[in-house]
């Protein structure tokens, strides 16, 4: 079997396993625009893996059409933020990548 046929059987669940286990962050933020449909299940995902990995419960700044996610990350890294997921489309993953490059976030 090639790694590209490989499709673990809940891929949400193992990937925030799997980042939030990566690094020993404490301070997780959570990027999301509202208007993405799963929003909810990925929030209470992130939550359930951070819990039972003993890391504090992941500060949520959701987006807005006003503020599509650029100051959202801004406010992450002036409040700490060690890592840093997103839970949207293209733009907001764009935008907030945007501000994060170059940080050791």
């Amino acid at each position: 079997m090639k790694f590209s046929d490989y499709t673990p059987r809940r891929p949400q669940r193992t990937l925030t396993r799997q980042l939030l286990s990566a690094a020993p962050a404490r301070r997780v933020f959570v990027i999301a625009n509202p208007a993405s449909p799963k929003l909810y299940q990925a929030i209470r995902l992130i939550t359930q893996a951070a819990s039972r990995l003993g890391i504090p419960t992941p500060t949520v700044l959701t987006t807005t059409p006003d503020s599509p996610g650029t100051a959202q990350a801004r406010q992450a890294l002036d409040q700490g933020a060690e890592l840093v997921l997103v839970a949207g489309g293209d733009g907001t993953v764009r935008l907030v990548a945007g501000v994060l490059a170059g940080t050791d976030t």
